[in-house]
């Protein structure tokens, strides 16, 4: 009765294992379509698992995770499946298994023992999960349910389950007081083996000590003589036994409250995916996660389907997530102190406003206009003022400002070493408002990250904790800290601003952005968020990868042809008009440099842009210049040029105090670039104009090949739709898109427009195709046609392709995408809970 398992290994970067085909199907199904099952065919299938759990727990293999879709029914006979998954996690997980108390398990099956999460596991956490599998064959329900996982291992580890008689008479008492020894709460009243369980079940003469004679409908005190040991857990679940409950944890010398570990699905019910969610926080400079006080709401950052950026909220007890109206190009959520407001990055201008959200009406009020800069993350102080780490080319400032609204003042400047720059990033409002935690980083070694305290009267700076990022403190006592993704902790002294002890490992494999792409390689944020309650929300996922893309030419129909190019970071693609050459962006951190690639000599060149951010790289019709955006000369980006070859240094183009973005260079010699969310034209004598501005954001301007016409996306309509309008006259307008529409791209002959299309009922993008024939005045598009579905390799909505004179594209494609891959936004983003968390830290590193 145990499937076996054939072969493992791997293929291609992807584990595999083998296991014989069951012709039927999964205890589940048959759940499912009969809801309860006859009482002897229960039995019969019970009896036979638990036969085969004891054979192997004989030879010392936890399952960990029986449930009905782990029973394959093999014309009538159960097959258990997956025992090899337990072990694998178990061998795998190593050290980790007994440090965090990994759990694997389905929360309506889980032991008491295995909510709780803890270290050792025995055969009698597989005879419980037995035990309410039998449960739900015989009532219809498992014997705890709830509308969050939450409240499901709440109830098993503090609620009684109700006899199996009380919902079906019919069952023999036997059988009745087998289903209750096998859920006992406490693991040493359950069965011996889950051998003695299958000879209870087939036993009429079992019975189990009760206090008063058993009745037809079954007992609720099965036990004579209860112990304060059995009493307390059910103290624990009444609100008029508090008293007990405290009493009863300093007797048996626990906490009052057991420690939980849960996933919560971040997503579900909206448009967002884990494919959107994990990119998004993977590479983030700051923090996305927000946990309110009280423990009961997170509110998150993500890309929508679309990939535009919003907000949302998710109530732990609820299994959909609500986007936040007028939240849309909001980042790096922060709650207040009293839980009563969310602080936000609002990034649709640049450099952005602060903005605050009324947790309870949802109400948005505008606090000020963001410095020039980067943000590097924010604290909301119990003194109700907002501190921000604005980096800028120079380093980073520390800025605070009255959290209803008022004028930023420098809070305090980092010092500047003659051998580099410091960054001060993921400030930390420390308890009475008159210190600030400071990640301080000198250059881009992360092991030169320290934590600093910060005094804001002085701007003071006191040493803290070496090798140390994105700290928070709690108030157990404890500095919480990032190390290389793993989040550890160490006593520490408010006032004296002292740390005490040494640190202690807690959670490995947290989503720490330490090498980034395309952000400041000083923040360091993590993906973590602490609420004053004493719950711990985070993100799996280490540190982000630095170099996790690779260029491929694909075909109209789809298929790729990888390049022989180094795997690394990409921005934007470009293929030289004549042909020889791609130029593109890529780097990481401050650095993001711009190189071109000489495809006939295979070599790559860098170009004389390093020690700066630079990016949106466009070729001159000659292919012997390249324009390109840069923060070189100011903390804003502008336009500049500089020579193809490498031989000369950037020019600046069109000089402003606003942020510059190239997007175009024409046939006629005439640069179109985005300022502020308008479209821009440097004509070639120098002199730059609007070309079309709107209250509505304008996006992606690319001149057709002969300079007539200019195509762009705008959301003037509510959704970013394509539009194609002639130059340099503005008008008609000509819209070409139907159902959204991104990064328009003209072919090399101006012939035919490509647009990439977001999901309608797929999670897929979808490269579209639409053939124009331009007039003397008017173009005239046909009907947009799918070319390429998907196009998975365009998770990000920036035009990171470009068309090639044959027809095929050039583009970059994360490792972790497929362009035939499918079916991606199937599963939603998962965040970890430890529930109680302050009672694991307080065992973990002590209370001193």
């Amino acid at each position: 009765n145990i499937l076996p398992l054939f072969d493992s290994g791997e293929a291609d970067s992807f584990l595999y294992y083998v296991m014989p085909y069951i012709e039927g199907e999964t205890l589940r199904e048959k759940l499912n379509r009969e809801t309860q099952l006859g009482i002897e065919e229960a039995v019969k299938i019970t009896t036979e698992v638990a036969e085969a759990l004891d054979s192997a727990h004989q030879q010392g293999v936890i399952h960990r995770d029986i449930k009905p879709e782990n029973i394959l029914l093999h014309q009538g006979r159960p097959m258990v499946a997956d025992f090899g998954i337990a072990l694998a996690v178990s061998a795998a997980a190593g050290g980790r298994m007994t440090e965090t108390g990994l759990s694997l398990g389905t929360p309506h099956y889980m032991s008491p023992e295995q909510a709780t999460a803890e270290k050792d596991l025995t055969a009698k956490s597989d005879i419980y999960s037995l035990g309410a599998v039998l449960y739900e064959m015989l009532t219809g329900d498992p014997p705890h349910t709830g509308s969050s996982a939450q409240q499901i291992i709440m109830k098993i580890v503090t609620d009684e389950p109700r006899p199996v008689t009380d919902l079906r008479k019919s069952v023999p008492p036997n059988v009745t007081a087998a289903v209750s020894k096998a859920l006992e709460r406490l693991a040493a009243d359950r069965f011996e083996t889950a051998a003695r369980f299958a000879e209870a079940l087939t036993n009429p003469a079992f019975t189990v000590p009760t206090t008063h004679a058993t009745t037809l409908a079954g007992a609720t005190e099965r036990r004579a003589g209860p112990s304060w040991r059995r009493v307390f857990p059910w103290a624990l679940s009444t609100v008029l036994a508090m008293s007990l409950v405290v009493l009863g944890a300093k007797w048996l010398d626990r906490p009052a409250t057991p420690v939980l570990r849960v996933s919560v699905a971040l997503g579900r019910g909206t448009d967002v995916s884990a494919d959107t969610m994990r990119p998004y926080m993977r590479w983030a400079r700051v923090g996305q996660l927000a946990f309110s006080p009280d423990g009961t709401l997170l509110v998150y950052g993500a890309w929508d389907s679309v990939g535009d950026l919003r907000l949302y909220r998710q109530r732990l007890d609820q299994e959909r997530a609500d986007l936040i109206e007028g939240t849309e190009s909001g980042v790096a959520p922060v709650f207040s102190p009293d839980g009563a407001w969310i602080a936000f990055w609002d990034i649709s201008t640049q450099p952005g406003v602060l903005k605050r959200i009324s947790a309870t009406d949802l109400a948005i009020e505008t606090i000020a206009p963001f410095p020039q800069g980067l943000l590097w993350g924010m604290t909301w102080g119990d003194d109700e003022t907002i501190v921000a780490s604005i980096g800028r080319e120079d380093g980073s400032r520390l800025y605070q400002v009255p959290a209803s609204g008022g004028e930023w003042e420098v809070l305090a400047e980092a010092e500047q070493p003659q051998n580099g720059y410091v960054a001060y990033s993921q400030p930390h409002m420390l308890p009475g408002s008159k210190a600030l935690l400071v990640q301080s980083r000198l250059g881009e070694d992360p092991e030169q990250a320290e934590i600093v305290a910060v005094d804001v009267v002085t701007g003071n700076a006191t040493p803290v904790l070496l090798n140390a990022m994105d700290p928070r403190y709690v108030p157990t006592g404890h500095l919480l800290f990032m190390r290389q993704g793993t989040l550890m902790a160490v006593g520490f002294d408010p006032n004296r601003l002292e740390v005490r002890g040494e640190p202690v490992t807690l959670i490995g494999d947290v989503m720490h952005a330490v090498g980034m792409w395309n952000s400041g390689e000083e923040s360091g944020a993590a993906q973590v968020a602490v609420s004053a309650a004493g719950h711990l929300a985070y993100a799996r996922g280490g540190l982000a990868p630095e170099e996790r893309e690779r260029v491929v030419r694909v075909t109209s129909a789809g298929d790729t042809v990888p390049l022989d190019m180094e795997r690394r970071a990409y921005g934007r693609l470009r293929y030289s008009p004549d042909g020889t050459r791609i130029a593109y962006t890529a780097g990481r951190g401050r650095q993001n440099d711009i190189w071109v690639r000489d495809l006939n000599r295979g070599v790559d060149q860098q170009l004389r842009t390093g020690g700066f951010q630079n990016g949106a790289v466009e070729w001159s019709p000659d292919s012997r210049w390249l324009a390109f955006s840069s923060d070189r000369d100011q903390a804003n980006w502008n336009i500049y040029r500089l020579p193809a070859d490498g031989s000369g240094e950037p020019e600046r183009l069109a000089p402003s105090d606003r942020f510059q973005m190239v997007a175009s260079w024409s046939s006629d010699g005439v640069i179109a670039y985005l300022e502020d969310g308008d479209i821009w034209v440097l004509p070639p004598d120098g002199t730059p104009a609007p070309f079309f501005a709107s209250e509505a954001v304008e996006r992606y301007p690319t001149f057709s090949p002969d300079g007539q016409w200019l195509a762009y996306t705008s959301d003037g309509d509510g959704e970013q739709e394509v539009y194609v309008r002639p130059y340099p006259a503005s008008e008609p307008e000509v819209k070409i898109s139907q159902n959204g529409g991104r990064s328009p791209a003209w072919s090399r002959d101006g012939r035919r427009l490509h647009y990439i299309q977001p999901p309608q009922s797929s999670a897929d993008w979808v490269l579209m195709a639409v053939d124009v024939r331009p007039g003397e005045r008017n173009l005239r598009p046909g009907r947009p046609v799918p070319l390429i579905d998907p196009w998975s390799c365009c998770v990000f909505p920036l035009r990171g392709y470009d068309v090639l004179s044959d027809g095929s594209f050039i583009t970059r494609v994360a490792d972790a995408y497929t362009v035939r891959a499918r079916d991606r936004s199937a599963a939603a983003f998962e965040v970890q809970i430890i529930w109680n968390f302050f009672e694991e830290l307080k065992t973990r590193v002590g209370n001193e």
